[in-house]
């Protein structure tokens, strides 16, 4: 061994004799026709494989490494693996115009079984994909029956790496973890620039493959390489809804208390209350005694308004004179009515008296035989042209009471107008005084509406401030809750601290295989992700370590565990150009030397895993040629890009 460690045994696992998944061979090919000459093929091996990029001579002013075709290979690589799309949109319709019918074949051994797949990279229509269980990706290619729809295969891919882990709910997509989550952390995008250990996916990129939250990513890592206990598993979703339950709970309570401390305010000016020091149950005791205070008074003044004596004496001379002056309007017409009926009897008493003249003169014509002294109409015949003195009796009679009535009339309509004058100012007096005791009504009235709209308000402010209280219990549980699940979390952390400890150790080995010897660090795991803690002289430097270091660490910490047996890592990996993610060159070399140390592990026993490795800087000479640097892209003519056309 390179990096000896006598604390860590580095024998590889004789359970895990193969990759779960590894690529044998991937072909591109212009159109399918079974005679034509692939654009490029290139075979693939089991442990390190180097695509890399002509060196340039010390006369080239360009570079001959960059726009090659390295990311769009490990894309490609990506794609037959169960990737919705193999480059951005704007790049795949870039493609397709220079091969409209161009198809990406690939061999890959799953679970110890050979399978072939192929997908279109001109037609980007998904229904247009096959595959086949073969050793060979002609015999898809020639293939009149007996393919199947690659759907069949990404199922079965699926199937085959989420089972060796068993389902696992992500918490925060709320749904179980799939292949194309842990194929995100096993491929890298380039364009992530190693910056972080659980940022695998670059959106500019075009994958359609979602980059997972932090929680997600680690817990994710975490249960491939088997130190995530099973309860802990459940932990870990039941942790995060208790989270977004307490921040939905507290923020609702910070809604409540604001709203409170707003009616508090609004109380304490409305009902004048100065007290600040007062708590809030002193407060709802003082604001009850204000109101309820306030209403008994607003009550009797109401009351009293109600009572007023003096709109009652008003109301009573009102009446009064009313009367008066209905009882004088009646006389009036009662007087109006005898001088009426005077008047009748006068005119039919001188309408008599020219009967009883024109009688007198026809007395004369009636013969009577009897004599004056036996005949009682003679002796009462007057004198011919004369009134009967009864009626001009009567008709100086009638005169006379006209007369005084006329002069009670006069005197009664006198009287009347008087009264009248009376009455009107009685009821302007009463209505005047009314209108005004009215309104004081209506303000007393809409007063005490007031007062009792806040004894609503107070009793609201009450209830809030139970409904507050209640809340804050509800907070309070459920920090209890946070608090007891941490230390749930953390028993459970305990149960696989055995497997921590391997984990780290390989940490340490790879930290000291790319770093130094003097290098020591930790992976630690909480609630919040994964945290990656340097010790010793390290520790001292802080940002000294790039980061891409540390990124490119755990990965292959993570894989050489995988290989020594610990968890279900499917010992499948890819990095597209480390060196550009700021990573020094001396550890960039080193780099190539540990994936070499793996592979020495297992003697003359081929590899169990495979690690595919792109790289525009030259890798160390010894690993710059066959079998380990499987082809070399360079743009300084089109043959030497990957799909030997620029785009």
């Amino acid at each position: 061994m390179m990096f000896p460690d006598s604390q860590l045994d580095t024998t590889p696992s004789s359970k895990a004799v193969d990759p779960v998944v590894w690529v044998r061979r991937l072909v591109i090919v212009e159109a399918l026709q079974i005679k034509s000459k692939p654009i490029r093929d290139i075979e693939f091996r089991r442990g390190l494989n180097i695509i890399a990029t002509t060196e340039p001579s010390s006369r080239e002013r360009r570079p001959v490494g960059h726009n090659v075709g390295k990311t769009l290979l490990t894309r490609l690589i990506r794609y037959c693996l169960g990737e919705t799309h193999f480059a951005s949109d704007s790049t795949r319709k870039a493609i397709a115009a220079v091969y409209p019918g161009g198809y990406v074949f690939a061999e890959i051994v799953l679970d110890g079984k050979s399978w072939a797949v192929a997908r279109p990279i001109g037609a980007d229509k998904p229904s247009d994909a096959w595959c086949m269980q073969t050793d060979s990706w002609q015999t898809l290619n020639a293939a009149t029956e007996g393919y199947q729809a690659y759907t069949d295969f990404a199922d079965l891919l699926n199937k085959t790496l989420t089972d060796r882990y068993g389902e696992f709910e992500l918490p925060n997509v709320d749904k179980p973890a799939v292949w194309l989550n842990l194929l995100a952390w096993l491929s890298r995008d380039q364009y992530c620039r190693y910056r972080n250990p659980i940022e695998w996916r670059s959106a500019t990129t075009g994958s359609n493959n979602p980059e997972l939250s932090p929680e997600d990513s680690s817990l994710l890592i975490r249960m491939v390489m088997d130190v995530l206990d099973r309860t802990e598993r459940q932990l870990a979703i039941d942790h995060k809804r208790l989270l977004d339950k307490h921040s939905t709970q507290l923020a609702k309570l910070k809604t409540m208390e604001s709203s409170l401390s707003r009616d508090r305010e609004f109380l304490k000016r409305r009902l004048e209350i100065d007290e600040d020091l007062l708590d809030d149950d002193l407060f709802s005791e003082a604001a009850k005694k204000c109101v309820e205070s306030e209403k008994s008074s607003r009550s009797k003044k109401l009351e009293d308004l109600r009572k007023d004596e003096e709109l009652k004496e008003l109301d009573l001379s009102r009446s009064k004179a009313e009367e008066a002056w209905v009882r004088l309007d009646q006389d009036l017409k009662r007087y109006a009515a005898v001088q009426k009926l005077k008047q009748d009897e006068l005119r039919g008493k001188e309408e008599e008296v020219g009967r009883d003249i024109t009688d007198s003169l026809s007395a004369l014509l009636i013969p009577c035989e009897y004599p004056e002294e036996r005949c009682d109409a003679k002796q009462r015949l007057r004198k011919p042209g004369q009134c009967n003195p009864l009626i001009q009796q009567r008709i100086d009679l009638l005169k006379d009471e006209l007369t005084d009535i006329d002069c009670s009339l006069g005197q009664l309509k006198i009287e009347l107008d008087q009264q009248e004058a009376k009455r009107d100012a009685a009821k302007a007096a009463y209505d005047k005084y009314k209108a005004k005791l009215d309104k004081r009504i209506t303000e007393a009235t809409e007063s005490l509406t007031s007062i009792n709209l806040s004894i609503k308000e107070v009793d609201a402010y009450v209830e809030k401030l139970k409904q507050v209280r209640k809340q804050t219990k509800a907070v309070q549980s459920l920090d209890r809750q946070i608090e007891q699940s941490r230390d749930s979390h953390a028993t459970a952390r305990g149960r696989v601290a055995g497997k921590r400890k391997r984990l780290n150790d390989h940490f340490n080995r790879v930290l000291a295989a790319l770093v130094g010897d003097d290098t020591h660090g930790t992976i630690d795991f909480d609630m919040k992700g994964i945290h990656l803690r340097l010790a010793g002289r390290q520790a001292q430097q802080g940002e000294g370590l790039a980061t891409a270091e540390l990124v490119l660490s755990l990965d292959l910490a993570c894989l050489s565990a995988s290989i020594c047996g610990l968890g279900t890592h499917p010992r499948f990996l890819i990095h597209d150009s480390p060196r550009e993610g700021d990573l020094e060159l001396h550890i960039y070399h080193r780099l190539f030397e540990f994936i070499l140390e793996l592979e020495r592990d297992f003697g003359k026993r081929e590899p169990s895993f495979q690690y595919i490795v792109t790289t525009t800087t030259p890798p160390p000479k010894a690993l710059a040629i066959a079998p380990y640097t499987i082809a070399t892209l360079s743009s300084k003519k089109p043959s030497g890009l990957l799909l030997r056309k620029g785009f």
